[in-house]
């Protein structure tokens, strides 16, 4: 049966985002399996599906950070309200990490001394 390719790769897509399939399962199972696609046009398929799955995604993000954002401003008038300086500091930092104001911590790593031992290649068994 011939399926058009833009079915083929909204299927793909509907496979990763709501059942959560893994590339393995997409291109080895469904399009090289099911659809007895080569690999490279497996591939192909694969790749634009991609790219809607990249849009769907950063589409989907935003709307989730704006909802964990009000959440946040919620939390932050509650206790202010309340007058817990302590916790409207905690939600402030979240909202600030969440906006990106906040820079996440930073860790320094410094090697000051690093020792090895070689075997003496120069010796003779």
């Amino acid at each position: 049966m011939k399926y058009k390719k833009e079915d083929i790769i909204d299927a793909v897509v509907k496979m990763r985002i709501e059942k959560g399939a893994s590339s393995k399962t997409i291109i080895q199972e469904f399009l090289m399996g099911q659809l007895g696609y080569k690999i490279s046009y497996s591939y192909v398929i694969y790749g634009e599906a991609r790219q809607k799955i990249v849009e769907l995604y950063s589409v989907h993000n935003t709307e989730l950070a704006n909802e964990a954002l009000g959440q946040l401003e919620s939390m932050l008038e509650d206790a202010l309200s309340q007058k817990n300086m302590k916790l409207a500091l905690e939600v402030r930092k979240e909202i600030s990490k969440l906006t990106g104001l906040y820079s996440p911590e930073k860790i320094d790593v410094s090697i000051t001394e690093y020792k090895a031992k070689f075997p003496n290649m120069n010796t003779k068994k």
